[in-house]
């Protein structure tokens, strides 16, 4: 691994349900698991909320503590903040609805598309308003861990198809 750069996925928000961190960690896990990728990879988690001592016992449970790096809450207007965007390959955010609670349009989502990042999230809620699937992001149903995993494993061995996807992303944005 040593001679081969780290594909770094990123993802923001508060630690809560619908973020989908557990949708994600299980891709993540599909991932190794199934060996779909040969390059090495990395996730770095920004935010802090109630669910992050589950989220870190999943991680561990799942056998990620090499994989994810939880950063804690990093203030919208800190520099720190667009470091990471800026270190990121891809960004994802596995919205799912819970209980009710929905998205609106996560302003993170659009701060990674400005930012040129290939962005990886779910059919829930205004994110398709955002988001054309294929065009400037894929789009994933939501909970579907297994075709998270297949198009983050496609992202990472693909690095032409996420230059692509975060250009097109930053054009839209803009």
């Amino acid at each position: 691994y040593a001679h081969r750069p780290v594909t770094r996925i990123l993802v923001c928000g508060r630690l809560i349900a619908k973020k989908g961190h557990a949708v994600l960690f299980r891709a993540l896990a599909g991932i190794v698991r199934k060996r779909l990728v040969s390059d090495p990879f990395s996730l770095v988690v920004v935010g802090e909320g109630p669910l992050r001592p589950h989220l870190e016992s999943l991680v561990k449970d799942l056998g990620l503590q090499d994989v994810v790096t939880f950063r804690g809450h990093i203030p919208h207007h800190d520099d720190a903040l667009l470091q990471e965007y800026r270190e990121a390959d891809i960004f994802a955010l596995p919205s799912l609805t819970d209980h009710g609670d929905k998205e609106g349009i996560p302003g993170t989502l659009v701060e990674a598309m400005t930012s040129g990042l290939a962005v990886v999230s779910t059919n829930h809620a205004g994110i398709p308003e955002v988001v054309t699937s294929g065009r400037d992001g894929i789009l994933v149903r939501e909970g579907d861990s297994e075709a998270l995993a297949s198009e983050l494993a496609r992202l990472i061995k693909t690095p032409h198809l996420r230059e692509e996807l975060g250009s097109a992303a930053a054009r839209k944005a803009r």
